[in-house]
């Protein structure tokens, strides 16, 4: 059998890194001598939890550039508000998204300094994302509102 950092850790807990949580993993560090290739999976772990959130947070930027374009367009129809209205819906999916990915990398950051501003920052984002969804929501009923007024 080969002796692994790996293999030694996945045999005595019997279960693969794949399947450990968050909260699993530090349990085994801190209560477990030989924690070197678990705090390397808390780290991994970490890693990729926040290189996803920037992916979304990227996608977030494209979005809202989208929609100050459509915005500042010099005459807006039926279409250009079903554009807007599916860009709102992507906020939302968005958001809801990112809370429960900013929860784990919350549960993953073992420094106090770091969690500060971790949360500063997620908050500010979520802050953020509500802001943009209110003033889009009513600028589309505004824009419905005078479309209806230009039919009648």
């Amino acid at each position: 059998m080969e002796n692994s950092e790996d293999t030694f850790e996945e045999s005595v807990f019997n279960v693969s890194f794949d399947e450990l949580s968050i909260d699993d993993v530090k349990y085994i560090h801190i209560n477990n001598p030989h924690f070197g290739a678990v705090t390397s999976c808390i780290m991994e772990e970490l890693q990729r939890l926040r290189a996803s959130r920037k992916a979304y947070r990227a996608h977030l930027t494209t979005l809202y550039k989208k929609i100050i374009e459509l915005k500042s367009a010099t005459t807006i129809d039926e279409l250009h508000i079903a554009t807007l209205e599916n860009y709102c819906q992507q906020l939302k999916r968005k958001k809801d998204i990112l809370s429960p990915l900013d929860e784990q990398i919350a549960k993953a950051i073992t420094k106090p300094e770091d969690l500060e501003c971790e949360i500063f920052e997620t908050e500010e984002m979520h802050s953020t994302i509500d802001e943009r969804y209110s003033e889009l929501t009513t600028f589309i009923e505004i824009k419905r509102n005078e479309l209806k007024l230009k039919v009648t």
